[in-house]
Protein backbone atom coordinates (compact mmCIF):
# COMPACT_ATOMS: atom_id res chain seq x y z
CA UNK A 1 0.00 0.00 0.00
CA UNK A 2 2.85 2.35 0.84
CA UNK A 3 4.30 2.05 -2.67
CA UNK A 4 0.94 2.29 -4.38
CA UNK A 5 -0.05 5.48 -2.53
CA UNK A 6 3.46 6.99 -2.36
CA UNK A 7 3.65 6.93 1.45
CA UNK A 8 6.90 7.79 3.18
CA UNK A 9 8.14 6.24 6.46
CA UNK A 10 6.19 8.67 8.66
CA UNK A 11 2.99 8.18 6.67
CA UNK A 12 3.38 4.41 6.99
CA UNK A 13 3.88 4.56 10.76
CA UNK A 14 0.93 6.92 11.24
CA UNK A 15 -1.27 4.75 9.03
CA UNK A 16 -0.24 1.62 10.91
CA UNK A 17 -1.04 3.30 14.23
CA UNK A 18 -4.47 4.42 13.03
CA UNK A 19 -5.21 0.99 11.56
CA UNK A 20 -4.29 -0.62 14.86
CA UNK A 21 -6.51 1.89 16.67
CA UNK A 22 -9.36 0.94 14.34
CA UNK A 23 -8.88 -2.83 14.33
CA UNK A 24 -7.76 -3.61 17.89
CA UNK A 25 -10.58 -2.80 20.31
CA UNK A 26 -8.38 -3.34 23.36
CA UNK A 27 -5.83 -0.85 22.04
CA UNK A 28 -8.62 1.62 21.26
CA UNK A 29 -9.92 1.20 24.81
CA UNK A 30 -6.49 2.10 26.23
CA UNK A 31 -6.54 5.34 24.22
CA UNK A 32 -9.85 6.49 25.71
CA UNK A 33 -7.78 8.30 28.32
CA UNK A 34 -7.04 10.86 25.57
CA UNK A 35 -10.19 13.00 25.40
CA UNK A 36 -10.97 16.33 23.74
CA UNK A 37 -7.82 16.32 21.62
CA UNK A 38 -6.99 19.01 19.12
CA UNK A 39 -5.14 17.95 15.99
CA UNK A 40 -1.85 19.13 17.51
CA UNK A 41 -2.43 17.07 20.67
CA UNK A 42 -3.45 14.00 18.66
CA UNK A 43 -0.33 14.34 16.53
CA UNK A 44 1.76 14.48 19.69
CA UNK A 45 0.21 11.23 21.00
CA UNK A 46 0.73 9.49 17.64
CA UNK A 47 4.31 10.81 17.43
CA UNK A 48 5.16 9.43 20.86
CA UNK A 49 3.53 6.08 20.08
CA UNK A 50 5.31 5.72 16.72
CA UNK A 51 8.65 7.30 17.71
CA UNK A 52 8.28 9.72 14.81
CA UNK A 53 8.99 13.47 14.89
CA UNK A 54 5.91 15.35 16.06
CA UNK A 55 6.21 17.95 13.30
CA UNK A 56 6.27 15.21 10.65
CA UNK A 57 3.26 13.42 12.16
CA UNK A 58 1.35 16.70 12.26
CA UNK A 59 2.27 17.34 8.61
CA UNK A 60 1.05 13.83 7.72
CA UNK A 61 -2.32 14.59 9.34
CA UNK A 62 -2.81 17.95 7.63
CA UNK A 63 -5.19 18.21 4.62
CA UNK A 64 -2.20 18.56 2.30
CA UNK A 65 -0.55 15.41 3.68
CA UNK A 66 -0.60 12.26 1.53
CA UNK A 67 -2.76 10.29 4.00
CA UNK A 68 -5.53 12.87 4.16
CA UNK A 69 -5.33 14.10 0.55
CA UNK A 70 -5.56 10.51 -0.73
CA UNK A 71 -8.63 9.82 1.41
CA UNK A 72 -6.94 6.92 3.21
CA UNK A 73 -7.27 8.66 6.58
CA UNK A 74 -9.78 11.14 7.94
CA UNK A 75 -9.43 13.64 10.79
CA UNK A 76 -12.20 15.18 12.87
CA UNK A 77 -11.46 18.89 13.30
CA UNK A 78 -13.44 19.10 16.55
CA UNK A 79 -11.76 18.26 19.87
CA UNK A 80 -12.69 14.60 20.43
CA UNK A 81 -11.14 11.41 21.80
CA UNK A 82 -8.24 9.87 19.91
CA UNK A 83 -10.33 6.94 18.69
CA UNK A 84 -12.71 9.44 17.02
CA UNK A 85 -10.09 12.02 16.05
CA UNK A 86 -8.43 9.91 13.36
CA UNK A 87 -9.83 7.03 11.33
CA UNK A 88 -9.09 5.02 8.23
CA UNK A 89 -11.25 4.88 5.15
CA UNK A 90 -13.57 1.85 5.71
CA UNK A 91 -12.46 0.19 2.44
CA UNK A 92 -8.87 0.33 3.68
CA UNK A 93 -9.87 -1.20 7.00
CA UNK A 94 -11.33 -4.20 5.17
CA UNK A 95 -8.20 -4.53 3.01
CA UNK A 96 -5.88 -4.39 6.01
CA UNK A 97 -7.44 -7.59 7.29
CA UNK A 98 -6.77 -9.46 4.03
CA UNK A 99 -4.18 -12.20 4.57
CA UNK A 100 -2.53 -11.84 1.14
CA UNK A 101 -2.96 -8.25 0.11
CA UNK A 102 -1.71 -7.36 -3.35
CA UNK A 103 -1.77 -4.36 -5.68
CA UNK A 104 -4.73 -5.71 -7.66
CA UNK A 105 -6.94 -5.92 -4.54
CA UNK A 106 -6.09 -2.35 -3.54
CA UNK A 107 -6.71 -1.02 -7.05
CA UNK A 108 -10.04 -2.83 -7.35
CA UNK A 109 -11.20 -1.47 -4.01
CA UNK A 110 -10.29 2.17 -4.66
CA UNK A 111 -10.34 2.37 -8.45
CA UNK A 112 -12.73 -0.10 -10.04
CA UNK A 113 -12.17 -1.11 -13.65
CA UNK A 114 -14.55 0.21 -16.26
CA UNK A 115 -17.10 -2.03 -17.90
CA UNK A 116 -16.56 -2.93 -21.54
CA UNK A 117 -17.92 -0.21 -23.82
CA UNK A 118 -21.43 -0.70 -25.13
CA UNK A 119 -20.97 1.95 -27.84
CA UNK A 120 -18.68 1.94 -30.87
CA UNK A 121 -16.71 4.54 -32.81
CA UNK A 122 -19.70 5.43 -35.06
CA UNK A 123 -21.55 6.61 -31.95
CA UNK A 124 -18.91 9.31 -31.53
CA UNK A 125 -18.84 10.61 -35.11
CA UNK A 126 -19.77 14.08 -33.84
CA UNK A 127 -16.40 14.25 -32.02
CA UNK A 128 -14.42 11.87 -34.25
CA UNK A 129 -11.44 14.22 -34.66
CA UNK A 130 -11.14 14.93 -30.94
CA UNK A 131 -11.57 11.25 -30.00
CA UNK A 132 -8.94 10.18 -32.55
CA UNK A 133 -6.53 12.84 -31.25
CA UNK A 134 -7.00 11.64 -27.67
CA UNK A 135 -6.49 8.02 -28.71
CA UNK A 136 -3.36 8.87 -30.73
CA UNK A 137 -1.83 10.92 -27.90
CA UNK A 138 -2.40 8.11 -25.42
CA UNK A 139 -1.10 5.50 -27.88
CA UNK A 140 2.12 7.52 -28.30
CA UNK A 141 2.48 7.91 -24.53
CA UNK A 142 2.06 4.17 -24.04
CA UNK A 143 4.54 3.35 -26.80
CA UNK A 144 7.20 5.67 -25.33
CA UNK A 145 6.24 4.84 -21.71
CA UNK A 146 5.74 8.52 -21.02
CA UNK A 147 4.29 9.13 -17.58
CA UNK A 148 1.75 11.82 -16.82
CA UNK A 149 -0.08 11.90 -20.14
CA UNK A 150 -3.68 12.70 -19.32
CA UNK A 151 -6.76 13.53 -21.32
CA UNK A 152 -9.62 15.40 -19.67
CA UNK A 153 -13.04 14.44 -20.98
CA UNK A 154 -15.53 17.04 -19.84
CA UNK A 155 -19.31 17.23 -20.05
CA UNK A 156 -22.58 16.76 -18.20
CA UNK A 157 -23.51 13.41 -16.67
CA UNK A 158 -24.88 10.85 -19.10
CA UNK A 159 -23.23 12.21 -22.23
CA UNK A 160 -20.90 9.24 -22.80
CA UNK A 161 -17.60 10.35 -21.26
CA UNK A 162 -16.96 7.00 -19.59
CA UNK A 163 -18.12 5.12 -22.70
CA UNK A 164 -15.69 7.08 -24.88
CA UNK A 165 -12.87 6.56 -22.41
CA UNK A 166 -13.64 2.85 -22.24
CA UNK A 167 -13.71 2.63 -26.02
CA UNK A 168 -10.30 4.32 -26.27
CA UNK A 169 -8.86 2.05 -23.57
CA UNK A 170 -10.22 -1.04 -25.30
CA UNK A 171 -8.80 0.13 -28.61
CA UNK A 172 -5.39 0.64 -26.96
CA UNK A 173 -5.54 -2.67 -25.08
CA UNK A 174 -5.17 -1.10 -21.62
CA UNK A 175 -7.18 -1.23 -18.42
CA UNK A 176 -9.34 1.78 -17.62
CA UNK A 177 -9.87 2.60 -13.95
CA UNK A 178 -12.91 4.70 -13.12
CA UNK A 179 -13.01 7.34 -10.39
CA UNK A 180 -16.04 9.17 -9.08
CA UNK A 181 -18.47 6.31 -9.64
CA UNK A 182 -19.26 6.24 -5.92
CA UNK A 183 -18.58 8.44 -2.93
Amino acid sequence: MARLFGLDAVDRQVLQFILTLTIDTEFAEVTTVFQQLTLDAAAKVVAIATCMPESRVLAALRPSGRLIASGLVGVDEDPVGLDSKVWVEPRLHELALSPRLDRRQVMERFLPTARAPSLGWPDFDHIAVEAATARDLLRAALRTRRLGMNIMVYGPSGTGKTELSSLIATDLGVTLYVTGREN
